[in-house]
């Protein structure tokens, strides 16, 4: 009774390479005559993890692209494009509005934000608000919860002065380029950031000085692990208007 042709026997009787390595793919597909063991499982286990982690820090941006492209589907962009603002903001009391769909730009190497709305004003608290929808109707909310807040007496909760850098933003393109490596070493997940069709008003009217007087130094931001240190930021087709104190 014949035997079952062994792997060598096979590689041994094919011609090229191409036959060689048909061989050994059909080799790994078909049935084994034993199942395999506990090492053979976990060289298996462990060569998988291993592989995906080579990936991550090789390609962050296309780890996340593919896993973007993966779940296109509007849930699952409302919720990245949330998990994604809260980390970028980070309780700095904005809101923030995506028009469109987290797209990944294949050939740029970046994951583009399109028609990005960002707003600060009174009222929105020191935690950030993302979301997904239309940048001028954002802007259009803004600017009637700005009205509205100005009508209203003073109320029970803890009261909003105003006293900062008021601004509503619109940006047509973000593109941002994400590092593993950065992360790592408490650098933050940002490597570089380009941003294009920058358009907005930056309202500091409502901007007051106490009398005593105050170092500026005191009002600058200690670094800590984790802060974004972005290796290479671009800015294009910047248009805003400010508007300054006293008329100014």
């Amino acid at each position: 009774m014949p035997h079952r042709p062994t792997k060598e026997e096979l590689l041994e009787a094919a011609n090229g390479f191409w036959e060689r390595l048909k061989v050994r793919l059909k080799w790994v597909s078909i049935r084994s005559m034993r199942p395999w063991n506990i090492d053979e499982w976990g060289a298996f286990v462990s060569w998988f993890l291993f592989g995906h982690l080579v990936w991550i820090l090789l390609g962050t941006t296309t780890f996340f692209s593919l896993i973007i492209l993966s779940i296109n589907t509007v849930f699952a962009q409302e919720t990245l494009a949330q998990w994604v603002g809260d980390y970028l903001t980070q309780s700095a009391g904005v809101s923030v509005v995506f028009e469109s769909a987290i797209v990944p730009k294949w050939r740029d190497g970046v994951i583009s934000f399109r028609n990005v709305f960002v707003s600060r004003r009174p009222g929105q608290g020191t935690e950030s608000s993302v979301s997904k929808g239309s940048s001028d109707a954002a802007a259009e909310a803004a600017a009637g919860r700005q009205a509205n807040l100005e009508k209203v007496s003073e109320s029970d909760d803890e009261e909003d002065d105003g006293n900062y850098t008021q601004f509503d933003v619109t940006f047509s393109t973000v593109n941002v380029t994400l590092s593993f490596l950065n992360w790592w070493n408490g650098k933050g997940l940002l490597k570089d950031v380009e941003i294009k069709g920058v358009r907005g008003v930056i309202d500091r009217t409502s901007v007051t000085w106490p009398i005593e007087e105050l170092d500026p130094l005191s009002y600058r931001h200690k670094h800590q692990p984790g802060d974004f240190e972005i290796e290479k930021f671009k800015m294009e087709d910047l248009l805003l208007t400010v508007h300054q104190p006293g008329g100014f």
